[in-house]
């Protein structure tokens, strides 16, 4: 982790560390710049989610590690990063020795080239914990350490003085006396010990972090949380959810154990996931001169659905996800009316216009097609699910040891 970025706005920081995470992750390309949408449905199904989450133990390694920073005296922040780096370092070194590549050990692989990550655990997994109210203010990372050291310099501050007043008049004054925020940082299980729980580091929850977990999320102070996919397959114990291959596969056997409002969600993400299909398959005709047999065939495959895929209600998902977006709109709406009148041709002419207008320069694809067999964009809308998944094993696992 550089050094450097405690300097930056929470703005310019969270806009590089999403273009990072979008060109190491794979699939996540936006080639027509539908994130809103995606992004929308993915929050509202797994709120606290990212797609470059791995595994449950992280909504608890990060904090047990931030809350240790809170005893630590440090009063500098540029020292208290040095030490979180370092500490996240160890951690990920202990989990590598007892485990494998497959076990979602975030840096496993950076360790083995003497490196360390540039998007680290803590990095990874903040906008959940604030999501999940494991930690207690809407601090960024800069936020939080510069309030810490803030603390600790006020702490150091009284601590002399409490020594001075006793030994001249014998008055005493409370310690955290001047500090700015006096609920707590965390809110953590009650079997965090400071700094004896890397003794028995793994990366298995243990039953008590998964109750905790699960308790928080299904009781979140959130109502978007508590009313989430997430939380009603976790309220219900619905483990079955962890045998479908993809979201598009949930079948009526399973959503019927959902909210109606999920239904109704989960209805119209699956059709707006179809739509958007069709746009990816186009796509990647395009740059490729029609030379991707695969485009070429999955059109064939679809070509009885095209209108059935085109008979979305698009004005209920801008609503729904509260879209604002202009541009975004009027190119999904003629999409759509085009796509309704069989205009294929039309409908490439908008795709490379669109892709111009989000890529400015010269960097759009559809503006230089060759005999790619390459398939860019991803295909079906997958809005989190599989990561999701992740952390759902993880919690079932562990409480039914």
């Amino acid at each position: 982790m550089p050094l450097g970025w405690i300097d930056f706005s929470k703005n310019d920081k969270d806009k590089v560390l999403n273009v990072i995470s979008l060109l190491e992750e794979k699939g996540t390309l936006d080639e027509l710049g539908i994130a809103n949408i995606r992004d929308g449905f993915s929050n509202k199904f797994f709120p606290g989610t990212s797609t470059i989450q791995t595994r449950a133990k992280y909504f608890l390694i990060v904090p047990y590690t931030l809350k240790d920073l809170t005893r630590s005296g440090i009063t500098d922040p540029k020292k208290m990063i040095e030490v979180l780096n370092e500490t996240e370092k160890e951690c990920a070194k202990i989990l590598k020795d007892k485990g494998n590549a497959n076990d979602g050990i975030i840096g496993f692989r950076t360790l083995d080239q003497g490196k360390w990550l540039r998007r680290t655990p803590s990095d990874i997994y903040w906008s959940g914990l604030k999501t999940y109210g494991i930690l207690n203010y809407d601090f960024s990372i800069a936020e939080y350490i510069q309030s810490v050291c803030e603390d600790n310099r006020v702490l150091k501050s009284n601590e002399r003085h409490i020594s001075e007043r006793t030994r001249t008049d014998g008055e005493n004054d409370d310690l955290d006396a001047g500090l700015q925020y006096k609920e707590p940082y965390w809110n953590l299980p009650l079997t965090y010990k400071y700094e004896e729980w890397k003794k028995n580091l793994e990366i298995n929850l243990t039953k008590d972090e998964a109750k905790f977990l699960k308790d928080l999320i299904i009781n979140n102070r959130r109502e978007s949380v508590r009313e989430s996919m997430i939380a009603q397959i976790l309220k219900e114990n619905i483990e079955g959810i962890l045998d479908i291959d993809s979201f598009s596969s949930l079948d009526d056997q399973l959503i019927k154990h959902f909210s109606l409002e999920i239904q109704d969600l989960f209805s119209l993400a699956k059709n707006f996931s179809a739509f958007i299909y069709v746009l990816k398959i186009l796509y990647n005709k395009i740059i490729s001169n029609n030379n991707n047999e695969e485009a070429n065939n999955e059109w064939k495959r679809i070509e009885p659905e095209l209108k059935e895929r085109a008979n979305i209600d698009l004005d209920k998902i801008y609503k729904i996800l509260n879209i604002t977006n202009g541009n975004l709109k009027l190119f999904l709406n003629k999409e759509k009316e085009l796509l309704l009148n069989k205009n294929y041709e039309e409908m490439k002419i908008e795709i490379t216009k669109r892709e111009t207008q989000i890529k400015p320069g010269d960097r759009a694809k559809t503006l230089h097609p060759c005999s790619d067999y390459k398939w860019y964009g991803g295909k079906e809308l997958d809005y989190r699910f599989n990561k999701a998944k992740n952390i759902l094993n993880d919690i079932f696992k562990s409480l039914n040891k």
